[in-house]
């Protein structure tokens, strides 16, 4: 159990879209995840299929160069965003995730355009940082329930939420300075 909740932690770390997940060790169970509603297999399997989505995407020899895809797992849900050059790509990339054991429904939110800047990409991160905060900040939103991604100023939200917490989070991301848009992509309590 220690190795696979350490093992879990590593692999949720370096996930941009992830928002932070606070453990708590606990004296007999080796620690628990506080606010999600998702178990631990769920959790580590979230992280199996982002890894293995961002795997096939970045290793399909059609898509190089050609791309700029971020791809995130919350429940068996996958949300893709980013810029395909031509209009073939896009299923293309559907297809590489689609196909990966566990994924229940895909959100394809890829766009068919040029491949955005290293400046639009480094704004993106500031905006998540931003939300991540904002949400962080709302009294009784839990940050680790709601994952957000940013692609070219529009924010992605998904995660097991209520409809008063989505409504909640929506609002607080709308509020953030430099946000063109937000999508929703929640899973409904």
């Amino acid at each position: 159990m220690c190795k696979k909740l350490f093992l879990l932690l590593v692999c949720l770390y370096p996930l941009s879209g992830c928002a932070p997940v606070i453990v708590a060790a606990g004296a007999s169970a080796g620690g628990a995840v506080i606010y999600d509603e998702r178990s631990l297999d769920t959790i580590y399997h979230d992280a199996e299929i982002t890894q293995q989505a961002q795997y096939n995407l970045k290793s399909d020899p059609a898509l190089k160069g050609l791309t700029h895809i971020n791809v995130t797992s919350f429940n068996g849900t996958v949300l893709m965003v980013g810029q395909v050059a031509r209009s073939e790509l896009r299923p293309k990339a559907y297809q590489l995730v689609s196909d990966i054991p566990g994924v229940k429904h895909i959100h394809n939110e890829l766009t068919v355009e040029g491949l955005t800047s290293a400046a639009t990409r480094s704004s993106d991160v500031w905006i998540t940082t931003k939300v991540k905060s904002a949400i962080l900040a709302e009294k009784g939103l839990h940050s680790a329930q709601i994952k957000v991604l940013t692609e070219n100023g529009v924010v992605y939200l998904m995660g097991l939420v209520t409809q008063k917490h989505a409504d909640t989070a929506t609002n607080v991301a709308r509020s953030v300075m430099g946000v063109r848009k937000v999508v929703r992509a929640f899973e409904y309590l």
